[in-house]
């Protein structure tokens, strides 16, 4: 039977950039239109619709409240950024939404490249929606530690200055309690200098603990720039790696037992195979440890490798 035109199926291309660039521009169109969807509903909530008539008017056009609402906060938190962010999903964009009513510059988030918990660095359109999600999770919780440590430190000036007040009023007092007549001095400048240097004391101890608080605040600040530091750096990740290795040899290596009869009872082609590879292993690791070597200043001689093995001697610098 002939289709007609109506029932001709359309023609898709089959190698896979045609279709990914066919995804990409609609994807693009949808995160557009999301913005603009957020853009309508805020200016009908806002100047159109009658008071108490949105609910309403949302279910004419089959819209749920819950929605609505998220539509209207992609378009406020994110509308400036609207150009860079149209090809994500709405999950992504409400997620980025959340952070921006969280963290101080949303466009840095967007701009610069996150470190995940694995090692892996990816920007925001290389991440997944989970990731963007605990991407979000720990931007909240940094934001709350800085939070607590400036709630300790104006709290720790707060006392410093009422401290401070009270030996201002202490002086007052043990000033005004001098100049009374003498029968007046003998029972009152005792207790007023037990007040003033208890008040003395109290600010001293005060300013100390405000001291403590501005270097805890540096020796913090100090440390975000070494891992920033370590985590730009190549080494950072070549580091990570071995970790992960010296993991895989741990685990097969924690029992002698298990280890030595896995390679007795294991086939010869595979015994091979682990023997390449762990001599192609030492050797390079022979190469880095040469790298370190070098670093500290000992010099290693006739470096060459035998059939996979690393040879070399190490004389002081």
């Amino acid at each position: 039977m002939q289709l007609t035109s109506t029932e001709k199926i359309e023609k898709l291309p089959l190698d896979l950039c045609s279709n990914e660039a066919a995804i990409r521009k609609n994807m693009r169109k949808a995160g557009e239109a999301i913005f603009e969807i957020g853009k309508h509903l805020k200016h009908v909530k806002e100047s159109v619709i009658e008071s108490g008539k949105w609910t309403e008017w949302l279910q004419s056009m089959d819209i749920e409240p819950r929605q609505a609402q998220r539509f209207i906060q992609v378009y406020t938190e994110l509308s400036e950024h609207a150009s860079a962010l149209s090809g994500q999903s709405l999950t992504k964009l409400l997620t980025l939404a959340q952070i921006s009513s969280t963290v101080g510059d949303i466009a840095e988030v967007i701009e610069k490249s996150h470190t995940l918990p694995g090692g892996q660095t990816k920007t925001i359109d290389e991440m997944t929606s989970r990731e963007l999600d605990d991407l979000k999770k720990r931007l909240a919780k940094s934001e709350s530690d800085v939070t607590e440590l400036l709630e300790q430190t104006y709290a720790l000036e707060g006392q410093v200055e009422s401290a401070q007040k009270s030996e201002r009023i202490a002086i007052s007092q043990l000033e005004q309690a001098l100049e009374q007549e003498p029968e007046i001095i003998e029972v009152i400048p005792e207790e007023m200098q037990r007040k003033y240097e208890e008040m003395v004391a109290d600010s001293r101890q005060m300013e100390q603990s405000l001291a403590h608080t501005y270097e805890r605040i540096a020796h913090l600040e100090k440390l975000e720039k070494v891992v920033r530091s370590q985590e730009e750096s190549p080494m950072y990740d070549l580091t990570r790696s071995l970790q992960t290795v010296n993991r895989y040899f741990d685990t097969f290596t924690a029992t002698q037992g298990f280890m030595e009869t896995a390679i007795a009872s294991a086939e010869q082609t595979t015994v091979d195979a682990l023997e390449t590879q762990f001599k192609s292993v030492q050797a390079r690791m022979g190469i880095i440890q040469a790298e370190i070597d070098a670093r500290k200043g000992i010099v290693t001689i006739d470096c060459k490798i035998i059939d996979g093995d690393f040879i070399g001697g190490k004389v002081g610098a």
